[in-house]
């Protein structure tokens, strides 16, 4: 009896009218900022495709991810197969060939 009483307030709690607007008042220099960031990133990323290329920003993508997957495995004990590392490890090596080869020839 005592857990169904509980339960109905509970429900009551989270059924109750809230303003959409209350979480945007009370954290409204959270969302300014997040709004802020999200304007740089979007500037960032056009000017990379603007002075490196498209192909650039997907390969750093993928190297990032790439990066974070070995980071996880390595340092944060992430369980994975010998497959997946080594997949990784040859993406992140390929990306820094790209690097090093578009350095050596010159970026265009």
């Amino acid at each position: 009896a005592g857990a169904a009483a509980g339960a109905r307030a509970l429900l009551a709690a989270a059924s109750a009218p809230v303003s959409p607007f209350k979480l945007l008042e009370r954290h409204a220099w959270t969302f300014a900022l997040a709004s802020v960031l999200g304007v740089l990133v979007n500037i960032s990323t056009m000017l990379m495709i603007k002075y490196t290329g498209s192909v650039s920003l997907k390969l750093l993508a993928t190297a990032r991810n790439a990066g974070l997957v070995l980071y996880a495995v390595l340092l944060g004990g992430e369980a994975t197969t010998v497959t997946q590392v080594v997949g990784y490890a040859i993406c992140v090596t390929f990306f820094i060939v790209y690097v090093l080869h578009k350095a050596s020839h010159g970026a265009t």
